[in-house]
């Protein structure tokens, strides 16, 4: 039979075990070495940001050609970090246009 004892001693072991998990989980989030690059291009398209008129709309690939070249010579899962971290400090807003058609649905962002 478990005693309390036992079953609290179990208790502090498995969040023991959950601590460690999520230490573990928090410092490869961190040095992760795309999130730093990611840092960076925002930086550097901020000011691009900045000179486009309010309510401006694109597409990943009108970003990839008319954003600036460190954009360009990144690949697309890097520009769709910088993206997503531009629409959460609402930089920008994110939209899924479906065609009257019902064809496929194409994503825009549009600066706030």
């Amino acid at each position: 039979m478990i005693g309390d004892r036992h079953a609290d001693a179990a208790c502090a072991l498995v969040d023991f075990y959950i601590g460690q998990r999520m230490t573990l989980e928090v410092d490869v989030a961190t040095s992760d070495p795309k999130r730093e690059e990611v840092r960076i291009l925002i930086d550097k398209t901020t000011p691009w940001l900045d000179s486009q008129p309010g309510g401006y709309c694109f597409t990943l690939r009108d970003f990839t050609k008319l954003a600036p070249y460190c954009i360009r010579t990144a690949d697309n899962e890097v520009r769709l970090k910088v993206l997503s971290e531009l629409v959460s400090r609402d930089v920008l807003d994110v939209h899924d246009v479906k065609p009257a058609s019902g064809g496929r649905s194409t994503t825009k962002w549009v600066k706030n």
